[in-house]
């Protein structure tokens, strides 16, 4: 009954996160929308990578949607916490401190070592590269060690 009433928690926890992250969606929206820049070509180059900034944000924003769609949508089917790979129950732990994962800890990791992504890119990478460019950083994501 313990992980049944987390899970319910959890459920809640994503509806809100959902709920948030839509109102912030629209409002990267509305911002890409609303933006019109006038000035020299200094200004226009400046707002043209504010513009690609915030499209590329919103993009992350709806791949995180669709992440936390599916996950209430398998808490409706009965087939949240359950790793997708082994079939086993994902720990209350993790799901709590993921809720969207799909598979339990031991598959995340083979997978990572196989290099599945589990077909959500987020491509960090990317958008790092593409803020160094607006602050012409020195620092790549070569640079910083994630295993510390």
């Amino acid at each position: 009954m313990a992980r049944q009433d987390a899970l319910l928690r959890l459920r809640q926890r994503l509806i809100n996160q959902r709920n948030s992250l839509r109102k912030e969606l629209l409002a990267t929206k509305q911002w890409i929308s609303d933006c019109d820049v006038h000035g020299d070509s200094a200004d226009v180059a400046y707002g043209d990578n504010e513009q690609e900034m915030h499209s590329q944000l919103a993009a992350l924003e709806s791949r995180e949607l669709d992440r936390l769609d599916l996950a209430i949508q398998a808490i409706e089917e009965g087939s949240y916490g359950t790793c997708r790979t082994c079939h086993g129950k994902i720990p209350v732990a993790r799901l709590k401190a993921i809720p969207d994962a799909t598979t339990c800890i031991s598959c995340q990791r083979l997978n990572e070592q196989r290099g599945i992504d589990g077909g959500f890119d987020a491509d960090w990478e990317s958008a790092w590269r593409f803020e160094a460019k607006l602050h012409d950083g020195d620092l790549t994501v070569q640079d910083v060690r994630m295993d510390r």
